[in-house]
């Protein structure tokens, strides 16, 4: 009965899917998590994005 034996990739901390995020309307946010995602969790996205597009 050891908790160690058992191996999940289901990842502990509150990870949002990716599915998720993009069907967010950032036009009309609902609940206070999703106005915070669209204030600050965007921008985060697209200075990543536009990082990649500089690299390749």
């Amino acid at each position: 009965m050891n908790k160690n034996n058992r191996t999940t990739n289901v990842k502990k901390g509150g990870k949002w899917t990716m599915k998720y995020k993009k069907s967010i309307n950032c036009k009309n946010p609902k609940g206070f998590s999703q106005k915070q995602y669209c204030k600050y969790g965007r921008k985060k996205q697209k200075k990543q994005t536009k990082k990649r597009n500089i690299k390749m």
